[in-house]
C-alpha cells in the first residue's frame, strides 16, 4: 500500500513554438472579433454541445471556428449555424496563426487524460472553456472557465467572456502564465502535488 504523502503528480512538459509576452496577450482581447476556437474531432470531444451552444448564441456576433477533423455525420455539419465555420486539418506551421485568430479555446470534452490542445491555447493567450473532464490545468475563474457538459452552460461561459472583455483580457495574461508553469525547464527536477 502507497502512502498518499510519497505519490506525486507530474503532468505532462509542453514547450510552444512562439507564444506571446503577457501584455501582448492582454492586448489581442481589445479587439471587436468575438471567436470562440475548438479543435473538436468527434462526440467524445463534445462537439454536440459546442453547435448546440453555438446555435443558442447565433443572434450574437460571436463565431465559432472548428479546426481539425470532425467525426461527426455531414448532415449534422450542414445543419451547423452560419456562426460555425469549419477550417478542417491546421498544419503545424499555421497553428500560431489560427490561435491568434481566436478570443477564447473552448474544450467541453466528455473525457481526455489530459488534453495538451490547452496549453497550446493557454500559451497564445487563449483562456480556456472547459468541461470538468479533461485533466486539471484550467483554474476556474482565473485562466479560463469550467462548465458541466451541457449547451447551455457552455453558451453562458462563451457569453460571459463576450461580454467581459476585461475580464477575457485578464484571464489571457494569466493564461499564458499558466502555459510556462508547464514547461520543461519548469518541470524539470520538480514534481507537482495537485
Amino acid at each position: 500500500m502507497y502512502r498518499r504523502e510519497r505519490l506525486s503528480v507530474v503532468p505532462p512538459a509542453y514547450e510552444p513554438d512562439a507564444a506571446p509576452p503577457p501584455a501582448e496577450a492582454a492586448e489581442q482581447c481589445r479587439t471587436p472579433a468575438d471567436r470562440a476556437l475548438a479543435r473538436q474531432r468527434d462526440l467524445r470531444k463534445g462537439i454536440q454541445y459546442l453547435l448546440q451552444a453555438a446555435k443558442r448564441l447565433s443572434s450574437t456576433r460571436v463565431e465559432f471556428i472548428v479546426a481539425g477533423h470532425v467525426g461527426i455525420a455531414k448532415r449534422i455539419i450542414s445543419e451547423a449555424p452560419v456562426s460555425v465555420k469549419f477550417i478542417g486539418r491546421v498544419t503545424r506551421d499555421r497553428t500560431a496563426e489560427v490561435y491568434r485568430s481566436a478570443d477564447v479555446f473552448v474544450l467541453p470534452t466528455i473525457s481526455d487524460g489530459f488534453a495538451i490542445t490547452q496549453l497550446e491555447a493557454m500559451a497564445h493567450g487563449l483562456p480556456v472553456i472547459a468541461s470538468p473532464n479533461c485533466g486539471r490545468v484550467v483554474d476556474e475563474g482565473v485562466d479560463g472557465l469550467i462548465v458541466r457538459r451541457d449547451a447551455e452552460a457552455l453558451a453562458a461561459a462563451i457569453a460571459r467572456l463576450d461580454g467581459d472583455r476585461v475580464l477575457l483580457a485578464e484571464m489571457s495574461v494569466k493564461a499564458v502564465r499558466k502555459a510556462r508553469l508547464y514547461s520543461q525547464i519548469t518541470l524539470h527536477g520538480s514534481c507537482w502535488n495537485r
